[in-house]
């Protein structure tokens, strides 16, 4: 009998106490309603009750996470979560859930709560700013007449608070990387910087931390720096970004596994070698894009259109930021009527050197290869305006 009442309470125990994979984060949060859902993406969610959720999942190795209250994208707290491990969320609805505090005995979650002390004051602006954001750009309806003065003035105030956004973001940066200076250099602390590296080098609100970003480069010792992250930073701190105005150049650089290639050197489907002085005489829209990017094939039937009636003064230069296995694949599903090429780099090629990190991003040259104007993303009809805004009359207007 003894045995058969053992056997029924084991049986009746949660799969993941046997697995060591398994792990456990407990919550408690004060100032939420009963049955707010609490999700731990990718592994799972629960329903809060009296002012507790627990989450189980499981796991193989440190996995990064974010714990997501309610139906809201923009409030989340990093969980890092690992084999074994038993992870304790407290917070309230006065603090930000990026500011929530989160012990666990997983190295990276307590490497994690360094950066998240240092800044937490700003975070707390930052979190802030993004729900008032998101607050005033939902209630703009989608078409609004120069002469409404309630919705132009929720542009100006979208305006200004992006521009706090980015001010809070490099502010962030800023204080990390000091902090940084003093800290052991781990895998995050690696690429950390590295992400920053890149920020420093493709966007004019970061230049100024150029010389932290150098003095943290220079505590690496040399497997750090023959690391993929410790070459990316060094990548970035030798990148010359290409700025409107200049002449389009054609440079050599050094790849990350030390080979030698030249920045235009684009080739087709086919394997033909092109370059962008192939294409001098007209102007010329680059199209830097990636087959998993929405926007970018939105802009296709668009991009077609313009092609078509401007032929005679534009040529159009798609140019992918995949690697050739994925470039092939989404070159498939599409019918380009115009040069579909790859410089062989990803990220780290020609879309780098005019200063993107996000696709699709559109550079138009002059006939003579000056860079007159950048922008990135799409919108119906934004890239139409902006060609017939440099090149003037010879352009035709696709969409009326």
């Amino acid at each position: 009998m003894n045995r058969i009442l053992l056997f029924c309470f084991f049986a009746s125990l949660p799969v993941y106490l046997f697995s060591q994979n398994a792990f456990v984060v407990h919550g408690h949060v004060e100032g939420y309603p009963d049955g707010t859902v609490f999700t731990l993406k990718p592994f799972g969610s629960d329903t809060l009750s009296q002012g507790e959720f627990a989450i189980r999942g499981e796991t193989k190795r440190e996995f990064r996470s974010s714990l997501y209250i309610g139906e809201s994208y923009l409030e989340s707290c990093l969980v890092w979560v690992a084999p074994g491990a038993e992870i304790f969320i407290s917070g309230d609805t006065a603090v930000v859930p990026r500011c929530w505090e989160v012990r666990s005995n997983v190295p990276r979650q307590r490497e994690e709560n360094r950066y998240k002390e240092a800044t937490k004051d700003l975070q707390e602006r930052y979190a802030d700013n993004l729900l008032r954001l998101e607050e005033v750009y939902r209630s703009i309806p989608s078409k609004v007449s120069p002469d409404d003065t309630v919705n132009m003035n929720k542009w100006e105030e979208v305006k200004r608070l992006q521009q706090l956004r980015d001010s809070l973001e490099a502010e962030i940066c800023s204080r990390e990387l000091d902090l940084m200076k003093d800290l052991p250099v781990t895998a995050d602390w690696l690429s950390r910087l590295s992400r920053y590296a890149r920020a420093v080098a493709q966007e004019e609100r970061y230049r100024g931390y150029r010389p932290l970003i150098q003095d943290c480069y220079g505590r690496l010792d040399e497997p750090q720096r023959n690391s993929e992250d410790g070459k990316s930073v060094l990548f970035y701190l030798a990148l010359e970004i290409i700025e409107e105005g200049m002449m389009c150049p054609d440079v050599e650089l050094f790849g990350l596994d030390g080979t030698r290639y030249r920045l235009s050197d684009l080739f087709d489907l086919d394997g033909k070698i092109h370059h962008l002085t192939d294409f001098n005489g007209k102007y010329i829209l680059l199209d830097f894009w990636s087959g998993s990017c929405g926007p970018c094939k939105a802009s296709i039937p668009e991009l077609e259109k313009i092609v078509q009636e401007n032929e005679r003064c534009l040529t159009l230069v798609s140019i992918t930021t995949d690697g050739e296995k994925s470039w092939r694949k989404y070159s498939d599903k599409h019918s380009f009527v115009w040069h579909n090429l790859c410089d062989g780099s990803g990220w780290k090629g020609l879309v780098a050197r005019f200063g993107f990190n996000g696709a699709p991003a559109f550079v138009l040259l002059s006939p003579e290869g000056k860079v007159l104007s950048k922008r990135i993303g799409y919108g119906k009809g934004i890239i139409d305006w902006w060609l017939e805004k440099f090149i003037g009359a010879s352009y035709t207007r696709v969409e009326k």
